[in-house]
């Protein structure tokens, strides 16, 4: 009984004894949270002692005495552990995120990526994008430092669908002008996925895929945009552009891709549109 009364205590109280720490900046509202755990810890220590555990009590009593006099004297308060997106270890409401990069044989890295796991001005979103470059990084570093902001301004006037989209293109339109003026060729594919509560929205151009894996399923959330998929190549010869095969498929006998962000010399075969 004295088991089960003790974990009971600690499931009520031990979690939020142990979740505090000692924060070392005064903040407007700390006393409470101090005196908060304080009392709790008092407490458990209290029932440790009806329990039988003397030592187990008397730890725990210099602790919250030492505690005390340091919240007291110094102004010093107590507050739960938060990481950087200020959520609580262990919480629910944030994914887990993790990412691998290759460099391979190239002497500079072109392929980028974004994540956010507090994303739109509510904080409650979160979006992640994998930018693959070619012909150099420039198109993939401006499509991860851009397409995100144009995302979170779209997002105040639009719904999601609609505001990926006009991401997509605005990034696009903004680094082609870039690129005009300093005759750039850079491009990249872009695959980017926005969490918005528990709705999934998937965008996409190029060949750069979004897998959603379930359980033992591979679920493909993306259609790899290639030159010769039927409707790709129709629409890459109405704009006057050809798909030649040179190894693969390729749009004017160069890029293996037939949408992307920036590809300025295949302006308007290549498109940005989701």
């Amino acid at each position: 009984s004295r088991i089960f009364i003790g974990f009971a205590t600690w499931t009520l109280v031990g979690e939020d004894f142990l979740g505090g720490r000692v924060q070392l900046e005064k903040q407007e509202g700390d006393e409470d949270a101090a005196m908060s755990l304080l009392e709790k810890g008092v407490f458990f220590a209290f029932v440790c002692s009806l329990l039988g555990c003397v030592q187990l009590s008397s730890v725990i009593s210099l602790f919250l005495v030492g505690m005390f006099l340091l919240q007291r004297l110094t102004g010093i308060g107590v507050e739960r552990f938060k990481d950087e997106d200020g959520f609580e270890p262990g919480s629910k409401s944030k994914p887990s995120v993790g990412y691998s990069l290759v460099q391979g044989r190239r002497p500079y890295m072109e392929d980028m990526h974004f994540t956010s796991l507090n994303f739109g001005t509510s904080g409650k979103s979160c979006f992640f994008g994998v930018f693959d470059g070619h012909s150099g990084k420039r198109a993939s570093q401006f499509a991860r430092d851009q397409l995100a902001k144009y995302l979170e301004v779209d997002l105040q006037q639009l719904g999601p669908r609609e505001a990926l989209q006009s991401a997509f293109m605005k990034t696009d339109a903004s680094f082609l002008q870039r690129a005009e003026k300093e005759n750039l060729n850079d491009g990249s594919t872009a695959a980017t996925a926005l969490l918005v509560g528990r709705e999934l929205y998937v965008a996409n151009a190029g060949d750069s895929r979004a897998i959603l894996c379930c359980g033992q399923s591979a679920i493909p959330m993306s259609v790899d945009h290639k030159p010769d998929r039927p409707s790709e190549r129709e629409r890459i010869e109405q704009a006057g552009g050809t798909v030649v095969y040179f190894g693969c498929a390729r749009v004017n006998g160069i890029l293996a891709t037939s949408r992307g962000i920036g590809d300025r010399e295949l302006n308007n075969r290549v498109i940005a549109e989701p």
